[in-house]
């Protein structure tokens, strides 16, 4: 059978008590799935839409908040590319995957900054997928 409304309530509740700061890709990637291959439950595509929208809310309410407690601390950055002519990059943390799939470091410099290089970046702000910071060392 397809996933039922309390499969969705248990999730949501895995995801408070253990702080999954991360899940964007795993939700789209189970919601498709069971979309798909619900057996003999098939739920409409506005029920299913809805399910993974409340989990996507919970999941982005999480990540803020575990953006917000990096604020002010300092993180090994791979620079991976430079913004236009100013001197703003973005890169990613030893603990974010390539390829967009977490979110980025995104920094200033007071001096040009090579692709590949690692910097320490000290965080300023964030959001719920990005953090932003300056360059503190090359």
């Amino acid at each position: 059978e397809g996933e039922q409304g309390a499969d969705v309530d248990d999730l949501s509740a895995l995801l408070r008590d253990h702080i999954f700061s991360n899940c964007t890709v795993i939700f789209k990637i189970v919601f498709q799935i069971l979309n798909c291959h619900c057996g003999s439950t098939i739920h409409s595509g506005q029920i299913a839409q809805n399910r993974l929208e409340t989990l996507m809310k919970l999941q982005n309410q999480i990540s803020y908040e575990k953006n917000q407690e990096k604020i002010g601390q300092v993180f090994e950055v791979l620079v991976e590319e430079k913004e236009g002519l100013k001197e703003t990059y973005r890169g990613r943390s030893i603990a974010d995957a390539p390829d967009e799939v977490d979110g980025q470091v995104i920094f200033t410099s007071t001096v040009p900054i090579e692709l590949g290089t690692f910097v320490k970046v000290k965080i300023q702000k964030a959001n719920a997928y990005d953090l932003y910071g300056i360059c503190q060392e090359l």
